[in-house]
């Protein structure tokens, strides 16, 4: 986060000293937790939750096709697809949820 977004939720939560920097998530989850109202902070995490779980699942099906052929598991059409078109899907609703996360509304 910028030093003037900081700054800004320092003053929001209350601090009267200037923020140290590596200080950045101890505000931001003050900030999250003290000050947003409880259903902000619900779809705040769950829109974290569904990037994480996107991104997670695409890493692990990549891995899991990559080292396939290392432990004698045959790339097939059918699994490679399934694989390609599953990362896909997953790969946008990561991009979304991270653009919704990122507006400055």
């Amino acid at each position: 986060m910028s030093r003037e977004t900081l700054v800004r939720i320092w003053k929001k939560i209350g601090r009267a000293d200037q923020p140290a920097l590596g200080l950045e998530f101890f505000g931001s989850a003050t900030f999250d937790h003290e000050i947003l109202a409880e259903r902000v902070h619900q779809w705040v995490m769950r829109q974290w939750t569904a990037f994480t779980i996107s991104a997670h699942s695409c890493t692990a099906l990549m891995i899991a096709f990559l080292i396939g052929p290392w432990i004698n598991i045959q790339h097939t059409c059918k699994w490679g697809l399934t694989t390609l078109f599953a990362c896909v899907v997953l790969l946008m609703n990561a991009l979304v949820t991270w653009h919704l996360l990122q507006q400055d509304d």
